[in-house]
């Protein structure tokens, strides 16, 4: 196993570079990716799985109730869009850049959407200290009950709307960096 962020290999050494799901989790993804580029061969090629910036309800919903109460909790802001995606990879010199987006999704219940509140506690990519490690229990019971109102607004007699898009994203590193 290897740091991702700090691959412990001389440069040029690979011919392809994959990132499952752990590519949001990088604590600074545009150097991330420089350093992914230099150890790549010329014209070697680099991949990652991104999540679209409405993936995942109760994260979206999470960081638009956070940000209402001046807490900063920030999930898929890089690789949000197809554009984002691209820009990531153009301004660390990748060419033949390719984004594949898979949209994908399905409702599912309020008490289930409720529960993704749970998740908030698990590490914050990039974030130390975890943006809620200072927030009071007080503080805390406010946000979660306009989490809960938010989800109980976006709810349908179908459920609640959980997308799930994802971005394949594959970019080369030129010949000449």
């Amino acid at each position: 196993m290897a740091d991702g962020e700090a691959l412990p290999f001389p440069p040029d050494s690979f011919d392809l570079i994959l990132c499952g799901s752990a590519f949001i989790w990088m604590a600074d993804l545009p150097s991330t990716l420089m350093h992914w580029k230099s150890r790549l061969k010329p014209h070697g090629r680099v991949g990652f799985h991104a999540f679209s910036g409405d993936a995942f309800i109760a994260g979206v919903v999470a960081q638009r109730i956070l940000l209402k109460h001046s807490i900063a909790y920030l999930m898929n802001q890089p690789t949000g869009t197809v554009e984002k995606c691209r820009k990531l990879l153009e301004q660390a010199g990748y060419e033949n850049i390719e984004v594949i987006e898979d949209k994908n999704g399905s409702y599912i219940g309020l008490e289930e959407a409720k529960q993704g509140w749970a998740r908030l506690l698990y590490p914050a990519p990039g974030q130390y200290p975890h943006p809620l490690a200072r927030v009071t229990a007080e503080q805390m019971a406010r946000v979660q009950a306009d989490y809960d109102h938010e989800l109980e607004r976006l709810n349908t007699d179908r459920g609640v709307w959980n997308d799930m898009t994802t971005f394949h994203v594959f970019g080369e590193k030129p010949s000449n960096p």
